[in-house]
């Protein structure tokens, strides 16, 4: 036995506790961001939509978008990973993961007629992310983790394409993604060092919103092994980082990240997503 599985197998209590990445609440927590930067298309209305949690507003206007007739095949592909995301967001775990199996039949048949064989780029680091966040919404955990390691492959492979400080917050976004995998297998050891890892990549990268996410999650961990306070901490450190040093110009996810505390902080400090073992069937 190595000596992370005989800390976990040494706290019967933690291994009482199953983390899921969905909860019963109005807000959920994504570790990754929901990509609409990958768009070259203008998705001004749906991000505005996003910030103010008009989500079924946003999806729709992304749907649309989508289904113009001048939208390039490189790009439909992007447009359907933001609509699965933002299903995500809504909490439709189930839906996100149809969305995302239509684009990957969708982006099979592009690539399998060799006169389209080059109009699709690689999936991209980003990509993965999302693809192993929808994969975590419906509880699978094997598929996110083999999305996750690609994405970390990628990340080694563009390690000369991206400049330093692209390829720390890549590389950052990826531990925070892996952490929650962790998360949900019961690894909770391995789950927080990534956690902390992440966390200190984003710092230097100035992620402010991530560094957030970071904290957020590391409050969960700690509230699985028994430090409710120092859960209330590390939720009160991301709110501090959210008041005072994010603005919704450049950071979409305040208002939802803020939610997602206070919904921790009310909810008896017990996130409605970590529920005993003895309730909630095995994966």
């Amino acid at each position: 036995m190595n000596p992370i599985d005989f800390l976990l197998n040494s706290n019967t209590d933690r291994l009482s506790k199953r983390w899921s990445l969905l909860n019963d609440c109005e807000s959920q927590l994504l570790p990754c961001r929901v990509p609409f930067e990958n768009s070259i298309r203008d998705l001004s209305p749906a991000i505005q939509g996003y910030e103010t949690r008009q989500l079924r507003d946003a999806r729709r206007y992304v749907e649309l978008t989508r289904m113009s007739c001048d939208v390039q095949d490189a790009d439909h592909w992007r447009l359907r990973l933001v609509e699965a995301a933002l299903c995500v967001e809504q909490g439709d775990g189930n839906e996100a993961w149809h969305q995302l199996q239509l684009a990957l039949s969708w982006r099979n048949r592009r690539e399998q007629d060799l006169r389209l064989m080059d109009a699709l780029p690689p999936i991209s680091i980003c990509d993965w992310l999302v693809m192993a966040t929808i994969a975590l919404a419906v509880d699978k955990i094997d598929t996110a983790e083999r999305y996750a390691s690609e994405a970390v492959a990628r990340v080694q492979k563009d390690a000369t394409l991206c400049s330093a400080t692209v390829l720390r917050d890549l590389r950052a976004d990826a531990m925070t993604v892996f952490a929650t995998v962790r998360l949900a297998q019961r690894r909770f050891a391995e789950a927080e060092m990534l956690l902390q890892l992440a966390y200190d990549a984003h710092s230097l990268v100035g992620d402010l919103e991530q560094m957030a996410v970071d904290q957020i999650l590391l409050s969960d961990v700690e509230h699985i092994g028994g430090s409710r306070q120092n859960a209330i901490c590390l939720l009160f450190e991301a709110e501090t980082i959210l008041d005072e040093q994010c603005d919704l110009t450049r950071h979409p996810r305040v208002s939802t990240l803020k939610q997602v505390i206070h919904q921790r902080l009310v909810d008896g400090q017990r996130p409605r997503n970590l529920s005993s073992s003895a309730t909630v069937s095995s994966n």
